[in-house]
């Protein structure tokens, strides 16, 4: 027998108009994995304040979309220099056929260490600046790019859903559901509950207690689920964790173009 998994949508007008292409992406990862989900590509009426279940039959689980949940393609928990570097990668291919109508969203809790530095040797950033000054430029930059959300508050618990998908709840009560999550905590804590991750010790940290999560080599940990800047093991500078950061954007960019890409632009001359 199939397995399957329900969906129900508690509709609001935010939710309506992004479901088509978000439950067509989630049928598309079932169609690659061991369980089948089997959701009709037909909505309830908007004005209907019920719940509606989208599929019938047995059940892994029960995603419940609801009123203060938000979803999204990708989450990345960090908003320091791996995580903002990996958003704006990511986010400045907007304009590329494939993006389509993705969303990206950092939940950054401004608990980044790169607020305590001062840059001298970063490269392209001129000597002296500090590196919260450094952060309040990330962000603006970030800012320009239309699919891209910064959000403050902390990540308290996150879940992944089958076949595909996760649920983020954060300290100010609101629920995230994405697609695609980057976790960019830094090496010197590991906060978040839910996830079956053991963090290791950290192989270029200099200090027994300095963390890091393990993967595949590319800073894939498991389907959909990528670290980045120190939490994947990167040494402590600047250039090597917005690297990291921009590694996995470029990997994910790929995944949705269908084939290696990068984002270039040039001058006009």
């Amino acid at each position: 027998m199939k397995r399957a998994v329900k969906l129900e949508y508690h509709y609001t007008t935010q939710i309506r108009a992004y479901s088509q292409r978000f439950v067509k992406r989630i049928n598309q990862i079932a169609l690659k994995r061991p369980a089948r989900l089997l959701i009709p590509l037909n909505t309830p009426d908007s004005t209907s304040q019920s719940t509606t279940p989208l599929c019938q039959g047995d059940h892994d689980h029960v995603l419940s979309y609801h009123v203060g949940m938000t979803m999204t393609d990708v989450i990345i928990v960090g908003g320091g220099a791996g995580g903002m570097s990996c958003a704006i990668t990511m986010a400045s291919a907007w304009q590329k056929p494939w993006f389509d109508d993705r969303r990206i969203m950092v939940i950054d809790d401004k608990r980044s260490d790169l607020n305590k530095a001062m840059l001298n040797n970063a490269p392209g950033v001129p000597l002296g600046t500090t590196g919260t000054e450094l952060l309040e430029q990330l962000q603006d930059q970030l800012a320009q790019y239309p699919p891209a959300k910064r959000h403050e508050a902390s990540a308290l618990n996150v879940r992944r859903h089958l076949p595909g998908g996760f649920e983020v709840e954060l300290d100010d009560g609101t629920t995230h559901h994405c697609l695609i999550l980057v976790l960019a905590t830094g090496y010197k804590r590991w906060e978040l509950d839910g996830l079956d991750l053991e963090p290791a010790v950290h192989p270029r940290g200099g200090k027994s207690n300095r963390l890091m999560l393990s993967h595949d080599g590319c800073y894939l940990i498991e389907p959909d689920m990528h670290v980045a800047g120190l939490l994947a093991g990167g040494s402590s500078q600047f250039a090597i964790a917005a690297g990291i950061g921009a590694q996995v954007a470029v990997d994910i960019l790929s995944e949705w173009a269908g084939k290696r890409t990068h984002v270039h632009e040039v001058t006009g001359t």
